[in-house]
């Protein structure tokens, strides 16, 4: 199981390189098994940089 922080969340769905070769192949072995998470705090994280302005969201 890989506990997502707020910044590795945002860079893994947008800005990939950021993270390293391992990061990345750690995380895709864990989606893979269903053992990627992230916790309620990182919601609300993304949430107040969105209402911020800090985030953009598309949808």
């Amino acid at each position: 199981m890989i506990l997502l922080d707020t910044n590795v969340l945002i860079w893994m769905a947008v800005e990939p390189a950021k993270l390293s070769r391992r990061a990345r192949d750690a995380m895709t072995a864990a989606t893979r098994e269903g053992g990627l998470a992230i916790s309620a705090i990182t919601l609300w994280e993304l949430a107040w940089l969105a209402t911020h302005g800090r985030l953009e969201i598309l949808g």
